[in-house]
């Protein structure tokens, strides 16, 4: 072999060698960010139960009121992070607290009465339920019978789902669709959350009762949330995001604005949801009109490359309603940006999100709100694939009977 030859041969070796130790080291640089973020979920899940949870009883506390909305997030978040002890907790705190008596559905108010004790905030209305928070609760129910194998977790979550479909459940057109609460059915006009809607749970609810049309309300979800991104809602016109509310007329299906001041059709602190429920179906069951509905929240992509920023709110036509940022309607917004605009979910992750979190104190650098802080975790805990579905993964059907 001569010099050249050897020359040569060495110049490849290095080039290998080094080229191995730059692809290594990008590699634990990629794991290192990875761990990183993880880790960032379970530290803000330990925070989080310091700021908004009581661990001697189990309650989710929100200025000194709880919610069954509450209670159901504390228990996604338990199952979704493997603490079971949370979990059995916050159920405990929650059946024996909020569950009705003559059925299985929570009561959604819980706080001080006007004599000083407390219990249902019956006097407001809080005896009434809300079919988000009953949803949630059902689900985290299969999810923890999915992930720790207790068959009363299983038969608790079916009293639920019965429940769900006996008096939250209506019909619209002959259809059923999923409504906001147990006062409805009776009514020719509803007020509906598309926030609540949840396909997903809808298709876990199928596979442990097989007596109602589960299915169906899957397909109205997705008709409801469609025609209200695309109807004016009263308006000048709608720029193709969800509202916080929508009336709908029973007996023609018919869309408009509530009536209701206090329920408005902006893209607000409730309709921030609808994108992370939507995506959280498309990464569980790849449904081809969840796909499509996230599309058409490219008034995101609009937004941020306008203005630099996301508003924590907009009016139904577009308009900013309430001028500065929230770190939880960036987080829900990464379900349409994950699959639309990566730059855009980039940068949000980096510029709006990350930085909140404080690695020395493993904590949110500034304390949020218990609602806030629950959907910051939900859309990264979404962004980073860390929400599985542990009753998908059950081997068949005659599991859950």
């Amino acid at each position: 072999m001569n010099r050249r030859t050897v020359i040569a041969a060495l110049v490849a070796l290095l080039a290998v060698a080094f080229g191995s130790a730059a692809f290594l080291g990008a590699r634990h640089v990629v794991l290192a960010r990875a761990r990183s973020r993880m880790d960032m979920l379970a530290a803000t899940w330990e925070d989080y139960k310091s700021a908004h949870w009581d661990r001697l009883t189990g309650r989710t506390l929100d200025r000194g009121r709880t919610t069954s909305e509450g209670q159901s997030y504390t228990l996604l978040r338990a199952v979704w992070q493997g603490d079971r002890p949370a979990f059995e907790k916050t159920w405990q705190w929650t059946r024996e607290n909020l569950q009705h008596r003559s059925d299985h559905l929570f009561s959604w108010l819980f706080g001080r009465k006007q004599d000083g004790t407390e219990g249902v905030l019956a006097e407001v209305r809080g005896d009434t339920t809300a079919s988000d928070a009953d949803s949630d609760i059902a689900l985290a129910l299969l999810l923890a019978y999915g992930r720790w194998g207790e068959r009363d977790h299983l038969a608790q979550a079916k009293d639920v789902i019965r429940d769900i479909w006996k008096f939250e459940v209506l019909e619209v057109r002959g259809r059923p669709y999923m409504g906001p609460d147990d006062q409805s059915r009776g009514r020719a006009f509803v007020n509906f959350n598309p926030s609540y809607l949840a396909p997903y749970s809808y298709r876990c609810f199928a596979r442990v009762d097989r007596q109602h049309d589960w299915p169906a309300v899957v397909d109205t979800s997705y008709d409801l949330l469609d025609r209200s991104l695309s109807s004016p809602l009263g308006g000048t016109g709608s720029a193709g995001i969800p509202p916080d509310w929508v009336r709908v007329d029973r007996a023609t299906g018919d869309l408009s604005a509530p009536a209701d001041p206090g329920r408005t059709t902006d893209y607000g602190w409730d309709a921030i949801r609808t994108a992370w429920r939507v995506g959280l179906d498309l990464r569980w069951n790849q449904d081809p009109r969840a796909r499509q509905l996230l599309e058409r929240l490219s008034f995101l992509t609009r937004a941020m490359a306008s203005d630099g920023k996301l508003h924590a709110s907009y009016r139904h036509d577009g308009g900013v309603k309430e001028p500065y940022e929230s770190g939880a309607a960036y987080a829900c917004s990464l379900a349409y940006f994950d699959v639309f605009d990566r730059a855009g979910a980039d940068s949000i992750l980096r510029t709006k999100l990350l930085p909140l979190y404080d690695a020395d104190k493993h904590a949110w650098k500034n304390p949020m709100t218990y609602y806030a802080d629950n959907w910051v975790w939900f859309g990264l805990a979404l962004h980073e694939g860390r929400l599985r579905s542990w009753i998908r993964d059950l081997p068949s059907d005659s599991d859950l009977e």
